[in-house]
């Protein structure tokens, strides 16, 4: 249906929480996947948030579509270059999912759907 949805995406490793999540909004369709013309209707509530203990890691931006590549966008500089989400685009973003992102520093880590609920 394109609602949006929210997903909140946790680090973890050997079934800890370890620090550093990410929560996005995004339209997701009925199989779970990201709905495309739905972004591009509402692109700018599509909003990524990173938290971190570290204040100077916490982020805000955007969910952003380049060609076939996601990115999460963040608007200031201190904030940070773009991160890439693999295969965002052919995700199913449901809970106990992965999700890879490649942080500006060229590390990926992959992070479990913890939570999807409509907005």
């Amino acid at each position: 249906d394109g609602a949006r949805q929210t997903g909140m995406l946790a680090r973890q490793q050997a079934g800890q929480v370890l620090a550093g999540c990410f929560a996005s909004r995004q339209p997701i369709d009925e199989a779970g996947q990201l709905d495309v013309d739905a972004w591009r209707e509402s692109r700018k509530a599509c909003r990524v948030y990173r938290f971190h203990p570290d204040p100077a890691e916490a982020a805000d931006g955007w969910l952003t579509h380049r060609g076939q590549n996601w990115f999460f966008h963040y608007d200031e500089e201190a904030e940070g270059d773009d991160e890439a989400a693999f295969r965002f685009g052919a995700h199913v973003f449901r809970e106990g999912e992965y999700i890879t992102v490649r942080h500006a520093d060229g590390n990926a880590q992959t992070y479990k759907v913890t939570d999807i609920s409509p907005v």
